[in-house]
């Protein structure tokens, strides 16, 4: 069975699917992989949550896609000891010239 990440990961290969994508970007593959990393275990990330003061709702919209703002990644990113470099480089919000048509 194909989940939507490895779906998502297989077309962000593609250097035209990627550009487009990231113009419309509403949640970025670094995302998807984070979240996935959080629900491997709901104890972990509702104590990440807490520690970050992130709510609920706040995660909800980041999982579901519905609005994803860079500094909760940031901040979940920390909580889980991760480095968020790569992050900050790739991410279309912070970097508004990333996967425009030059």
């Amino acid at each position: 069975m194909l989940f939507f990440r490895d779906i998502l990961e297989e077309k962000l290969e593609d250097g035209p699917f990627k550009s487009m994508f990231q113009k419309e970007c509403h949640i970025c593959g670094n995302t998807v992989t984070l979240v996935s990393k959080l629900e491997e275990d709901r104890t972990v990330l509702l104590k990440i949550l807490a520690k970050q003061g992130i709510s609920q709702q706040a995660y909800n919209n980041l999982k579901q896609g519905d609005h994803c703002l860079p500094e909760i990644v940031l901040k979940l990113y920390n909580g889980l000891g991760l480095d968020p470099a790569g992050l900050l480089n790739d991410c279309p919000k912070l970097n508004p010239g990333i996967g425009k048509d030059k």
